[in-house]
């Protein structure tokens, strides 16, 4: 049993593992990639740290899809 759950985690989609770490560096880091990296002002910074978070999510969706296949 042990053995059928390495071989599981070793056969786990490459793209999907990466798009599970690019969306949660995305999504939990949202407002510090709009306020420091994009220079977004910080009263028009909620927008944009929404729509990057929501970005996140997407991305996390494509890995969970990938993966899961």
């Amino acid at each position: 049993m042990l053995k059928l759950a390495l071989d599981n985690l070793l056969n786990i989609d490459k793209v999907g593992l990466w798009a599970f770490i690019i969306a949660a560096f995305i999504t939990y880091g949202a407002k510090f990639i709009s306020i420091k990296i994009l220079r977004v002002s910080s009263h028009k910074a909620f927008k944009v740290t929404v729509m990057l978070k929501i970005l996140g999510v997407l991305i996390g969706l494509f890995g969970l899809i990938r993966i899961t296949k």
